[in-house]
């Protein structure tokens, strides 16, 4: 019998955390909300910006040999998610959010990348 050290364990269980957290944002994508005021025009972008940055370093972190899998899932999940929404009566396909979500999937790699960079720069000095 197999034993799971702490670490495994750790990274299974923010793993776990990670796609209840997908699975939350594309229920979130599909269902019907209230309309909530805009007190800024198209202040609903800066949620698709932020929903896919967090997401997508999150999956950055605990899948961190794979990056560019990580990237393309999340850009084709948005993708998928306005075109699903395209479906249904009370949701609709736009351009701009599909560009503020796979911004805020490029994003979180620069930033993933650069503390990686970083952190290798600070071990080897």
């Amino acid at each position: 019998m197999q034993t799971f050290s702490n670490k495994n364990r750790c990274a299974t269980a923010l793993r776990l955390i990670g796609w209840l957290l997908v699975l939350g944002l594309i229920v979130l994508s599909l269902i019907q909300l209230p309309p909530t005021p805009q007190v800024i025009p198209n202040s609903d972008k800066l949620l698709h910006l932020s929903t896919y940055f967090g997401l997508s370093y999150w999956f950055l972190h605990t899948y961190h040999k794979y990056p560019l899998q990580v990237i393309i899932g999340f850009i084709l999940l948005g993708l998928g998610l306005e075109i699903l929404q395209f479906t249904t009566p009370f949701r609709f396909f736009e351009w701009l959010d599909l560009l503020m979500n796979t911004t805020g999937v490029l994003l979180a790699f620069v930033v993933f990348a650069g503390f990686k960079i970083k952190i290798k720069w600070l071990l080897q000095g």
